[in-house]
């Protein structure tokens, strides 16, 4: 997947949950000038392709609650956990999200 594809499909997950570049800029951790070259694809100093460091797309994956396996894919990294079916990389994902008290009421509710 090219970054322009990549970018493409980020806009569409931002839009499908109604955020602004701005808001998502901040769930993601990123400015939104930032967040903008990567939904372009372009970087606006340089104008060549740029991409989301493994870093930014897990923080991505947590805030758009996509498996951080299926955004790494789209960017063009390996996955973390290849073993694992989406939906079960997802739920780890959360799970070491929570902090530990968290953790602890969500091991307890399992």
């Amino acid at each position: 997947m090219t970054t322009e594809e990549f970018g493409a499909k980020l806009k569409a997950y931002r839009q499908e949950r109604r955020w602004s570049l701005r808001h998502a800029a901040i769930e993601f951790g990123i400015s939104h000038l930032r967040l903008s070259e990567l939904e372009r694809g372009i970087s606006r100093g340089t104008g060549h392709a740029t991409s989301p460091s493994r870093d930014v797309v897990r923080r991505m994956a947590l805030a758009l609650d996509l498996p951080t396996d299926f955004l790494l894919e789209l960017a063009g990294y390996a996955r973390e956990k290849p073993e694992l079916p989406d939906d079960a990389a997802l739920l780890l994902d959360m799970y070491r999200a929570l902090d530990d008290a968290g953790r602890a009421l969500g091991l307890r509710l399992i």
